[in-house]
């Protein structure tokens, strides 16, 4: 990752190069498991497509960030405010931070809609729905229970 994409005083991870291990070891030569040979245990030989190992671990980003990951919120806030306070363009955030701009923008919508608060993960900015008391619940189950036929709509009445 190039440093234009990383913010100041964060660490991020370098992948490591993919290894894959050798072969049996052995040469080439006749029913050794050359190409178009199978070795004994009836794997394909050298020359031959072979399966890659299974990852360990999580999968990464181009930016460093695991899949499925958020980022904190003292990152979201701090990038916010660098456009309500300081006027940097959202482009120019997103360009050096390597979050696409529409995140930006999504944060700043929810921090202008809800504050501080707003940035936090899982935060939807609307209330729940109400919920029906218990006593009206109780009332349409015994309703349903005399008359099973009875849909929603005669219930309600």
């Amino acid at each position: 990752m190039s440093d234009r994409y990383r913010v100041a005083g964060e660490e991020v991870p370098e992948a490591e190069p993919e290894v894959f291990p050798d072969s049996d070891g052995g040469g080439e030569g006749v029913g050794d498991g050359g190409p178009g040979e199978e070795s004994a245990e009836g794997a394909p030989g050298i020359g031959r497509a072979r399966a890659r190992p299974a990852h360990k671990g999580k999968k990464s980003l181009a930016n460093g960030r695991p899949v499925g990951s958020h980022y904190p919120f003292d990152f979201r806030l701090r990038l916010v405010k660098l456009h309500t306070e300081e006027s940097i363009p959202v482009s120019e955030i997103a360009q050096e931070t390597g979050v696409a701009q529409d995140t930006v923008r999504e944060w700043l919508v929810r921090y202008r809609s809800g504050g501080e608060a707003g940035l936090h993960p899982g935060y939807s900015g609307r209330p729940g729905r109400e919920q029906i008391p218990g006593a009206v619940k109780r009332a349409m189950a015994d309703a349903k229970r005399a008359e099973p036929t009875w849909g929603v709509t005669k219930i309600s009445q």
